[in-house]
């Protein structure tokens, strides 16, 4: 019976704890936001810093947007190309590489990627790894060139 109740204590507190933590990672500017809203506002200050090539600001955005459960495809692209500008390759590729999972059905989108994972591989020097992926950019450029010239 007492461990019942010690457990009943620490589930009431992890709660009670879990919701004070979210709530304050929540307030921005001093009102609260839903969860897309925290997302799109971090992701929008990110494409700021991006645009201002402050790539260590970009990279914290992004890391936040992750770590509040953000992820989509342009979301890890977007963080896989500020890594990549850091000359953080190994990490860069890794966000390419679930971009590239989140595009199977958009075909631009893959090949704007490959370009991106073959132009990781050359600066570190990999250039035949680099080809490979050049190469299935083209691939499919061409079939999609193919698929508009009818």
């Amino acid at each position: 019976m007492e461990i019942f109740i010690f457990s009943i204590i620490l589930a009431i507190l992890y709660l009670f704890f879990h919701k004070k933590v979210n709530e304050r990672s929540k307030i921005i500017l001093g009102y609260k936001m839903s969860d897309i809203e925290l997302i799109h506002s971090l992701y929008q200050n990110a494409i700021g810093y991006m645009n201002q090539k402050n790539y260590i600001g970009a990279k914290k955005e992004f890391q936040r947007i992750i770590f509040l459960g953000g992820g989509d495809r342009d979301i890890f692209f977007r963080y896989g190309l500020t890594l990549y500008y850091l000359k953080e390759y190994d990490r860069s590729l890794s966000f390419y590489k679930k971009a590239l999972v989140l595009s199977e059905n958009n075909n631009s989108m893959q090949v704007k990627i490959y370009q991106a994972i073959a132009k990781v591989w050359n600066d570190k020097g990999e250039h035949n790894e680099s080809l490979v992926f050049y190469n299935k950019a083209m691939e499919i450029s061409i079939k999609l060139r193919k698929i508009s010239h009818g």
